[in-house]
């Protein structure tokens, strides 16, 4: 058996700069950029990074067939300010388990992306 040390994951896109500004909005830094891989970029939060690569080829409507993102965060709140302060498409926080304080969002990013936001109650309250 092997063990797995860390999911590295790598997402095509047609509009490279325009998808890392859009996570650099969420607070990713870029982590890699190089003159080896002039289309691809990588961002980073915390323990979370992956890649952006462009790809001529790239079909969004094929991103959004066949790729979702889930991230837990810490502030759906603050989620939604940045979407609005930078004219991200969102649907708001929803409750999807009352038990659990389970609260989801989404996100479409610029190259057609479904990124899905789960974290507590916005607000505090129920």
């Amino acid at each position: 058996m092997i063990n797995f040390q860390r999911l590295a994951p790598i997402i095509y896109v047609a509009d490279l700069t325009a998808e890392v500004a859009f996570y650099e909005a969420f607070g990713f830094a870029i982590s890699y950029r190089g003159a080896d891989f002039p289309n691809f970029i990588a961002v980073k939060q915390g323990e979370l990074e992956f890649g952006i690569e462009h790809r001529p080829e790239f079909s969004a409507a094929e991103a959004a067939r066949s790729f979702f993102w889930q991230f837990v965060v810490d502030d759906l709140n603050g989620a939604v300010a940045i979407c609005q302060r930078h004219g991200f498409a969102y649907n708001p926080p929803k409750c999807y388990w009352e038990a659990g304080d389970g609260w989801s969002m989404e996100v479409q990013s610029p190259n057609n992306y479904t990124v899905s936001l789960e974290g507590p109650t916005p607000g505090g309250t129920r």
